[in-house]
């Protein structure tokens, strides 16, 4: 058995620090991530660990743990000067949400002036599902509301949420994606315009003294770029959110075993068989594909022997196949293989089918290691009445 180290994309959660993979495509504006050890389960704003969550070194900023308390105060912060730029921007949020409630996956948050809320989710009447908006303390607002309905069965799933917007003039677009499906903005009145100095901080789970903003469930994953990502990226980031790191390594396995085959090259016995053409029983028996035209045959019982071409000992006992096709107006057939005058294997068709069938007979390992001498193998045909 022969092995070899190969890289595949990375397919779960890292168990160890690992890099981001620049190499592909898809981190192109890659200027966030945010990996929890773990996992962050929040309630209520709170994570919740048995030895508590760490969240891993991001690419620009750095990673802080929630507050102890309710997550307000400095020590909440999780991502720092990365908010400031305006322009095109793509939030991927991988998370599992426990429920309805209200709460925010993300928030920036800027002194008291203003705050950016990433997919508010509340059921109670009058604000609709999953929300997404940017929302001034006096200014205008943009809202994107999803019907509860439409995202309800994703809950207890571990999902993507994401937004990807354009504030720049005159691209001013924004579309929101749900498990990789998009949805257009229904309410505009501006798109997010980025925050206004570089003092703006990205929370997770919360932001605030009044609970009203936590959410009830498992944060996996944030990413941020600074593009808008095509819809054919957030189904890929979907479907495979953790290749933005670097490839895993693991092993493959293959038989360094080269295939052999064994074609019947001489008459050991005749017996009462017959060749259908000439009077070698062997050469109507002995081609690499399978043929009807020629064949051996006989109308009593008796047993003819053909002796196998010379192979070499595979040193494994696996992969050992005897190939054969035969048929009978009566009667039964046992094939038998056969080296030097030891039976190494047999089967029996008793009563033989009445048209032609293929069989492929694998042999046991404790047959396949009773070969000793592979020089000297025959097949055997037993006719009986």
């Amino acid at each position: 058995m022969h092995v070899q180290l190969i890289r595949r994309v990375r397919t779960s959660q890292p168990s160890t620090s690992v890099k981001v993979d620049f190499a592909n495509p898809i981190t192109k504006g890659l200027s966030g991530v945010i990996r929890l050890d773990a996992c962050a389960e929040v309630v209520n704003g709170k994570l919740y660990t048995a030895t508590g969550t760490k969240l891993q070194r991001s690419i620009i900023g750095t990673g802080r743990g929630f507050g102890s308390t309710d997550g307000a105060g400095t020590t909440d912060k999780v991502l720092t000067d990365i908010v400031g730029t305006q322009g095109p921007r793509t939030y991927f949020v991988l998370a599992k949400l426990n429920g309805w409630g209200g709460g925010n996956l993300g928030r920036f948050f800027e002194g008291t002036t203003s705050s950016q809320e990433l997919f508010y989710i509340n059921n109670a009447a009058g604000n609709g599902g999953l929300i997404y908006w940017r929302q001034f303390s006096s200014g205008p607002r943009t809202a994107l509301t999803v019907d509860p309905n439409s995202i309800s069965d994703q809950f207890g799933k571990i999902t993507s949420y994401s937004v990807s917007f354009d504030s720049s003039s005159p691209s001013n677009q924004a579309e929101l994606y749900i498990a990789g499906k998009r949805y257009a903005f229904s309410s505009l009145d501006s798109v997010p315009t980025g925050t206004a100095n570089s003092t703006g901080a990205f929370y997770i789970g919360n932001r605030g003294t009044d609970n009203l903003r936590n959410i009830d469930g498992t944060i996996y994953l944030v990413l941020v770029f600074d593009r808008m990502l095509s819809a054919a990226e957030h189904k890929s980031l979907t479907e495979k959110p953790w290749q933005v790191f670097a490839p895993e390594t693991v092993p493959l396995f293959w038989s360094g075993v080269t295939a052999q085959f064994a074609r019947p090259t001489s008459d050991a016995s005749a017996g009462t068989w017959t060749a259908s053409t000439g009077s070698d029983l062997y050469a109507m028996i002995d081609e690499t594909v399978a043929s009807d035209t020629d064949y051996i045959s006989t109308v009593n019982a008796s047993t003819c022997e053909v002796a196998l071409s010379t192979l070499s000992d595979p040193a494994s006992s696996s992969g050992h196949i005897v190939r054969y096709r035969l048929s009978a107006e009566a009667g039964g057939v046992t094939v038998r293989l056969r080296q030097g005058t030891t039976t190494i294997a047999s089967w029996t068709h008793s009563p033989a089918p009445a048209s032609l069938t293929t069989y492929a007979q694998t042999l046991s390992g404790g047959e396949a290691d009773s070969i000793t001498d592979y020089t000297a193998l025959k097949l055997q045909f037993e006719a009986t009445e």
